[in-house]
């Protein structure tokens, strides 16, 4: 199985509905509610944060994306403006991505940003970050959802944060960089997702049919629910 995605291809067929739909196919699982902040937004919350403060494993460089100049990432604690994030989230293309790929840098970015914006000091950035999100983010959370999470969530550990990693390998197609997951990858995150939620897995499903199988003669209908969607 091959999936492919990109924000580009998001926006012009059908934009995060559409999205949403794939993911959930591709995961076979439901996706309640989403939550997309451009770039724009992005640099502008680091900064409303004051900064993010990351433990940077593997020295790099990539290009700023606004303004093209090189940024410099040397290994060791450091504290990243939203221009200097935004190109540590993002390089994919450099040697050091094989040993330090961007997905593991992504994941350690979002953990200390959570970090960063449940501490004390950023109740009193509350409006000025609200503002940021009005202009920039596209969600199907209301104010009031949002907000009942904010509160639900100020005082979480992100070391009680589960995190999920599908094996893959990034693959340049046509001039665009794509990650594509291997079948046995993609299967162990899926399996892994389902018991998170509480969802029975397909080999749990075909183990309990096949104790019903010893009591009913299946059908056609039946032969059809086994078979694999393409």
């Amino acid at each position: 199985m091959v999936a492919e995605f990109n924000y580009t291809n998001s926006e012009t067929n059908g934009g995060n509905m559409l999205t949403v739909k794939k993911v959930e196919e591709l995961l076979n699982i439901p996706i309640d509610e989403y939550a997309m902040v451009n770039f724009d937004g992005f640099r502008k919350i680091v900064d409303a944060l004051g900064g993010v403060t990351v433990d940077i494993k593997e020295a790099f460089s990539e290009k700023n994306f606004y303004t093209n100049d090189r940024i410099d990432f040397e290994e060791g604690v450091s504290k990243l403006d939203g221009e200097e994030a935004l190109a540590f989230v993002r390089m994919r293309q450099r040697e050091v991505n094989a040993i330090y790929s961007c997905e593991e840098r992504q994941q350690q970015f979002i953990q200390a940003a959570i970090d960063e914006a449940i501490s004390a000091g950023t109740l009193f950035k509350v409006g000025e970050i609200s503002s940021i999100l009005v202009e920039n983010i596209s969600t199907s959370l209301s104010p009031n959802e949002i907000y009942q999470l904010q509160r639900s969530y100020s005082s979480m550990n992100t070391s009680d944060i589960n995190k999920y990693k599908v094996e893959g390998s990034d693959q340049r197609i046509n001039g665009t960089y794509y990650f594509i997951p291997t079948d046995e990858g993609l299967s162990t995150v899926i399996g892994q997702l389902k018991e998170e939620l509480g969802m029975e897995t397909f080999s749990q499903q075909m183990n309990h049919k096949h104790s019903l199988n010893r009591y009913i003669q299946p059908t056609s209908l039946d032969m059809c629910w086994c078979r694999r969607d393409k």
